[in-house]
């Protein structure tokens, strides 16, 4: 009996969880993208107006949340001019966590049957990864530029991260639960 070299079925559980670990990874890490590309849409609207009561920043921040990573950056671009090289690495950044949300399991479940099929899928997820690193690290760097430029103090931004992660912690241990939004 000939069998397909391809496929082989002495693959560990552990084998089978890398995958679906590395994956979690990416998928986190685009997920850190997301969101700090979100605090940089935040700034870019709190600087075109002088004043905002935290009601109307809340409600920015409500808004932007519920918006899609490409409405994001759409209207990034309504309201900012990025060097090109910059927007085309978001929106290379964009459309690559789509595909990771939306296909990457589809495109490459064949994949799963053989170790040469499982390594190229954790290859390909560490270089989504970096992609995604590097698209969070320009989106921070946007994002540090406009808080500065908005009057925000880094080191009280800090302290008050520690303090509300600190603090959810503690209800997390108490309660089982985090706030929501958080």
């Amino acid at each position: 009996m000939e069998t397909d070299q391809n496929i082989e079925s002495e693959l560990t559980e552990d084998e089978i969880k890398e995958v679906y670990a590395r994956y979690g990874l990416t998928a986190y890490t685009s997920q850190l993208f997301e969101k700090e590309l979100g605090q940089f849409l935040t700034h870019v609207i709190q600087m075109q107006k002088k004043t905002w009561s935290s009601e109307e920043i809340d409600s920015v921040i409500n808004d932007i949340s519920l918006k899609t990573l490409g409405r994001i950056l759409n209207e990034l671009r309504e309201r900012v001019k990025l060097k090109p090289q910059l927007e085309n690495k978001l929106k290379e950044a964009a459309n690559k966590r789509n595909y990771l949300a939306h296909h990457f399991f589809s495109e490459n479940a064949y994949k799963f049957f053989s170790k040469k099929g499982q390594t190229e899928m954790i290859n390909e997820l560490n270089s989504l990864k970096e992609l995604f690193d590097e698209a969070e690290s320009i989106s921070r760097a946007l994002s540090k530029t406009t808080r500065k430029i908005i009057g925000f103090d880094e080191n009280k931004i800090e302290a008050l991260a520690n303090q509300t992660i600190q603090k959810e912690l503690k209800n997390f241990l108490e309660t089982g639960s985090v706030s929501p939004g958080f």
